[in-house]
């Protein structure tokens, strides 16, 4: 099987596109890397993060699947972030696993 990595995709905005900083405001852009195992089935491209074996998608061409995976993996960061519910008061504890 043959595998890629690839990154998911962050833009980066400028005073050009109309943005805008504070001055000395640094912008910080965190890149995470990604194995994406994929495979032909029927003519097309499918795969999955081999990190985050349910993000998975297709494409026509290894370029889309690529982009679809990354769409697929954007949205459930957003999901997760949204539905997820951490009362102020917590405790935690440390397991082996």
């Amino acid at each position: 099987m043959q595998t890629d990595e690839i990154a998911p995709r962050r833009v980066a905005r400028s005073a050009a596109d109309g943005f805008t900083r504070p001055h000395g405001a640094a912008k910080i852009v965190i890149v995470q890397q990604f194995t994406l195992e994929y495979w032909k089935d029927d003519g097309w491209y499918v795969g999955r993060l081999k990190e985050m074996p349910a993000v998975m998608s297709q494409g026509e061409t290894l370029e889309e699947l690529q982009a679809m995976i990354r769409d697929a993996y954007h949205l459930m960061v957003e999901d997760a972030a949204e539905s997820a519910f951490v009362p102020k008061e917590k405790q935690e504890l440390s397991i082996s696993l």
